[in-house]
């Protein structure tokens, strides 16, 4: 409910300027595109024209320079989950009423996204050993670690069902990485005792980690890197 009436509210997300009025002094909170200061806002969608509406009233609240690309959401009551509606385009409107121009989420060009940037394993409980920098073994048939349509920058390898993933020698996955699936136990090694770097970069937790930590240290400015040896 919205002012007394039923209406389809979302919920969006962006790293746009943040600012906060106050007694009509306006501060700056951050400036656009600044990943560690994400802003949200409510918003109404008109079914009738399709329309993504942001009001400009007391609690100022609506889409700001570098919100560009950030994604609409809706609660889906059957999925029991948020869906992507779109992704903000622009704004227009007058002094009293905005609205978004936003992409609406399109499953072909998604998918066509997914197979140009990700390549997906199922372990299923296997091994997989990568070697070479750019192969992978599993039971006993060896692939090609693909590239992107980027020279040198290697697809995301998407892991599922759990195993153990051998490190042979030294693998760049560029921008690259290794994503896992939630509630599955993984191992990652290094062959015969080598001592293994590793980038990590996790929301969840491994279950199973066969390395000691030693320490952090700054791969590249902003990338949490953590150094581990095999033992």
């Amino acid at each position: 409910m919205l002012n007394g009436e039923k209406q389809i509210i979302g919920f969006r997300a962006g790293s746009g300027v943040s600012k906060s009025t106050l007694n009509g002094k306006t501060t700056t909170l951050a400036d656009g595109y600044n990943i560690n200061m994400l802003s949200a806002s409510l918003f109404r969608l008109d079914w009738n024209n399709n329309r993504i509406y942001n009001y400009v009233t007391a609690f100022d609240n609506e889409s700001t320079p570098g919100d560009s690309g950030s994604g609409f959401y809706l609660y889906d009551n059957e999925k029991k989950q948020w869906v992507l509606v779109g992704t903000l385009y622009g704004v227009t409107g007058n002094t009293s009423i905005l609205w978004a121009i936003y992409n609406k989420y399109d499953k072909a060009t998604v998918d066509s996204l997914k197979d140009d940037f990700r390549k997906d394993i199922a372990l299923n409980g296997s091994d997989t050993e990568i070697s070479e920098g750019n192969k992978y073994t599993l039971n006993d048939q060896t692939s090609e670690i693909e590239e992107t349509k980027t020279k040198g920058q290697k697809k995301d390898l998407y892991f599922s069902g759990g195993g153990n993933i051998i490190l042979a020698d030294n693998l760049n996955q560029g921008n690259g990485g290794l994503v896992f699936d939630e509630g599955k136990d993984y191992t990652i090694k290094g062959k015969d005792g080598k001592v293994c770097n590793i980038g990590i970069w996790s929301r969840s937790q491994f279950n199973h980690m066969k390395f000691k930590f030693i320490r952090k240290y700054p791969a590249s400015p902003g990338a949490p890197v953590c150094r581990f040896i095999h033992q």
